[in-house]
């Protein structure tokens, strides 16, 4: 279902952009992305498994001629399969294989500055700020426990935006980043959510 519908939105915006006329060159007064997004995570016990379920929309608006400022809407789902082992617990032990899951919904502001690269290549570096959401959960037989909490987000990130034709609205993007949130939940031990995460998307530019 993600796939599809990236592909159905990566059709439309590239039938948009390929009816507009004639785009100024770098830079752009906006632009609209929409990405696929791997995470991978980092110093995870719960779930250490790369996402490969995840995307991301962005806008950003120009500031001036090489800085926007904008936002940024993600998510991401992780999950991963324990085999059977006994668990011992306080008034006695357990016996059972584990699926363990993380859906995370990721919510920022964002600042980026482009360098000079030519025509066809914009690289950036920027930083994203706000807030992530998320939900944690075990299913063992047929009981699930889970939780869900907010935490504050921050993350770093450098990336290109490439343009096969440097007249038209359209681009291919190319990120990665380094994400930080304080989510915490003490049952499944978790302190904090780190992810490394690679971007590959669109974006329509105007």
């Amino acid at each position: 279902m993600f796939r599809k519908s990236f592909i159905l939105i990566f059709g439309a915006l590239l039938a948009i952009s390929t009816a507009k006329a004639q785009h100024p060159d770098y830079p752009f007064r906006y632009m609209i992305g929409f990405s696929w997004d791997v995470n991978v995570p980092i110093n995870n016990s719960f779930v250490s498994k790369t996402s490969l379920e995840g995307f991301e929309f962005d806008y950003r608006h120009q500031l001036k001629e090489n800085l926007t400022a904008g936002f940024e809407v993600s998510f991401n789902g992780f999950y991963q399969y324990v085999p059977r082992q006994t668990y011992h617990i306080q008034n006695g032990a357990v016996t059972t294989d584990l699926y363990t899951y993380i859906y995370t919904l990721p919510m920022a502001v964002n600042i980026h500055h482009y360098f000079d690269a030519g025509k066809h290549v914009k690289p950036y570096a920027g930083l994203a700020i706000g807030a992530n959401y998320s939900e944690q959960k075990i299913y063992y037989n047929t009981y699930v426990s889970q939780d869900e909490n907010w935490g504050f987000l921050i993350r770093p990130e450098i990336g290109a935006i490439v343009k096969p034709d440097p007249h038209s609205g359209f681009g291919i993007l190319l990120g990665a980043r380094y994400s930080y949130a304080t989510n915490k939940q003490s049952t499944f031990k978790i302190d904090g959510l780190s992810n490394l995460g690679f971007q590959l998307g669109f974006v329509f530019m105007q």
